[in-house]
C-alpha cells in the first residue's frame, strides 16, 4: 500500500488507545499504512493544503499519491 500520516487527534478517532502506526486505511478505495503521528495544533490554513479534509488538517500522503487518488488543488482566497 501506499504511506501516510495521520494528525494524533485523528488516531486517537479511529483507533482509540492502540498505536495507529502501521495501520492501514482507505481513502478513495486505496488502502495506506500509517507511518507515522504528528500533533498539529495549527489554527491557520495554508494555501499549498489540498488534503481531502476542509475543516482540520488530519490526512497527509505524498504527492506521489495524487496520481492513484485523482486528487486536484483546490485553491483558497
Amino acid at each position: 500500500p501506499q504511506v501516510c500520516v495521520i494528525t494524533q487527534e485523528v488516531a486517537e478517532r479511529w483507533f482509540g488507545a492502540a498505536s495507529a502506526v502501521g495501520a492501514i486505511v482507505r481513502i478513495s478505495g486505496h488502502d495506506f499504512r500509517v507511518v507515522g503521528v504528528v500533533l498539529d495544533n495549527r489554527t491557520e490554513r495554508k494555501l499549498y493544503d489540498f488534503t481531502a479534509y476542509p475543516e482540520t488538517d488530519s490526512v497527509y500522503v505524498p504527492l506521489q499519491a495524487w496520481g492513484v487518488l485523482e486528487a486536484r488543488p483546490v485553491t483558497y482566497y
